[in-house]
């Protein structure tokens, strides 16, 4: 799948969504022990797509200097780009959000009334979840894994069916997340998602 087929499956979902949104069609989370080409990634995907910077295992300072260098390649492109659970670094960065696990949904909740123009987005993996992020009213959430992945192999997964159950009546915006590619994206029409995320969906592009 080459990048502009996948924003074209991507833009469907975006204007099929139900609800009224500004974000983005495409989500690449980034992940530099996958794909050693990261910043040539980020350099490459598509315009509607929204970066989140990933990469927990580096140090503070190590983070730093790489978020700055995908920050820059970012705003050269007029991307948007989220920081992974740390919005100390964010506003560092001069990122446009943050993103967390569902584990964090609280402590992220902090941030809406004292960053009122972040983006703020966290992780889901069942429906209590999903209800529980709903009322708290983020600004998208990335229900996974939809598929199997290869980030987490072996990992259950919620299969196209029960996924699309989950979120066919939630008011606030979700990304599908979990081995989305050419082969699973088109399962995902009909469904109420805003957009796709990934990691490989856009790595294995690029090799």
């Amino acid at each position: 799948m080459s990048f502009d087929s996948l924003l074209k499956e991507a833009q469907v979902f975006n204007r099929c969504y139900n609800g009224r949104t500004c974000l983005y069609p495409l989500v690449f989370f980034t992940d530099r022990n996958r794909f050693k080409n990261i910043f040539e990634i980020v350099g490459s995907i598509p315009n509607q797509t929204m970066v989140i910077i990933r990469d927990y295992d580096l140090s503070v300072s190590a983070r730093r200097n790489y978020g700055r260098k995908i920050v820059k390649i970012c705003r050269d492109r007029g991307l948007k780009v989220l920081v992974g659970k740390d919005p100390v670094l964010a506003m560092d960065l001069n990122a446009d959000g943050i993103h967390t696990p569902e584990s964090l949904l609280a402590s992220l909740l902090l941030w809406k009334d004292k960053k009122p123009e972040w983006i703020l987005t966290t992780a889901c993996h069942s429906r209590s979840s999903l209800v529980r992020i709903e009322r708290c009213g983020v600004d998208a959430t990335f229900v996974s894994p939809v598929f199997p992945t290869k980030s987490h192999p072996g990992s259950k997964t919620l299969g196209v069916d029960r996924f699309r159950k989950m979120v066919c009546d939630v008011k606030i915006p979700v990304y599908a997340l979990g081995g989305i590619n050419d082969k699973t994206i088109h399962f995902l029409q009909g469904t109420n998602i805003v957009g796709v995320a990934g990691i490989d969906t856009f790595g294995s592009v690029m090799k």
